[in-house]
């Protein structure tokens, strides 16, 4: 009875009615990112927006698995990520090499990397010019290290040349040492060390340097570990070569037009905001601006703003 009452029912308006199916929406399954990917669209070095950025996924606990590849944490991982993250914020408003070897080597430490630096292994030509310039050695590692002449020798030190990103000692192991490189690996485990972390990076004229990260009990396979060793290297590589760099006082003192823009843009005011605030042409706000990031050789504002900040120039 039923049925031919629907029938009818179909029939009367003129079309063909087919019973209702209740679908369910499947969730897709958890995929990890692959290594390359993992972070590659964070802009996380170079600017305070970045790291904002890059605070806004530590605090999203389920971005920042899908970004490390990891589909939970333990209460001690999510505390030492936590730390991690807070040393960066840290970082920039450190004074001296000291004062950022202090903020850096709690962090590290926990994470079983005792040894790090910041030093220049290769010339503009790829020449060896082997100088360690900050962080906290082992002294006896790296006078053994100089006097055997070990930067330019070395295939894991010389895979800097080739590439930007950050590799660790496994890796180039893996591909097959010769027996030069082979020996100055024994003779690192030797010292104690593990593993190591390379990030490198190009100096103004056109050298190569890197921070260097060795360990002695932390594991570089574990994708948490590794991406936390990787975002600290980069900060810490970025304010050391900051501390490391004279400043003239006479070309970065901004003068006060300077000062203004940069105080409202550290309010995070636009230039069509400062324009309005100063009574100023939106070309003449970006003017002052750009001179100021000349003057400090910064790339962007929030970079310029920093260094204004930390030279006392604008109020923190």
């Amino acid at each position: 009875m039923q049925a031919k009452c629907y029938e009818n029912r179909s029939a009367r308006h003129g079309r063909r009615r087919s019973p209702k199916l209740r679908t369910t929406r499947s969730r897709k399954p958890y995929r990890a990112l692959p290594e390359s990917a993992r972070f590659a669209h964070v802009p996380f070095i170079g600017t305070l927006n970045g790291l904002r950025r890059l605070m806004l996924v530590a605090n999203s606990s389920s971005r920042l698995y899908t970004l490390i590849g990891q589909r939970h944490m333990t209460v001690h991982q999510s505390q030492l990520t936590k730390r991690a993250f807070d040393a960066l914020v840290d970082m920039p408003r450190c004074g001296s090499i000291a004062d950022l070897d202090s903020v850096a080597a709690p962090v590290l430490g926990d994470l079983g990397i005792p040894l790090f630096g910041w030093g220049r292994f290769f010339g503009p030509q790829g020449e060896p010019e082997t100088a360690f310039l900050a962080g906290r050695w082992l002294s006896s590692w790296t006078a053994f290290y100089l006097e055997q002449g070990y930067g330019g020798r070395s295939m894991i030190a010389r895979a800097m040349l080739s590439t930007s990103l950050p590799y660790c000692w496994h890796e180039i192991i893996r591909r097959g040492l010769d027996g030069t490189t082979w020996e100055i690996v024994n003779e690192a485990r030797g010292f104690g060390f593990k593993d190591g972390l390379f990030f490198p990076m190009r100096a103004q004229d056109g050298g190569y340097s890197a921070v260097a990260f060795c360990a002695v009990e932390a594991d570089f396979q574990d994708p948490l570990l590794r991406k936390v060793a990787e975002v600290m290297a980069a900060y810490y590589g970025r304010e050391a070569a900051r501390l490391s760099t004279p400043v003239n006082p006479a070309t970065s003192l901004l003068s006060p037009r300077q000062r203004e823009c940069l105080a409202w843009v550290r309010q995070g005011k636009s230039s069509a905001d400062i324009s309005g605030i100063l009574g100023l042409s939106i070309p003449t706000v970006d003017g002052h601006i750009a001179e100021a990031c000349r003057k400090f050789g910064v790339r962007t504002r929030v970079q310029a703003v920093v260094e204004a900040c930390l030279s006392g120039q604008i109020d923190r």
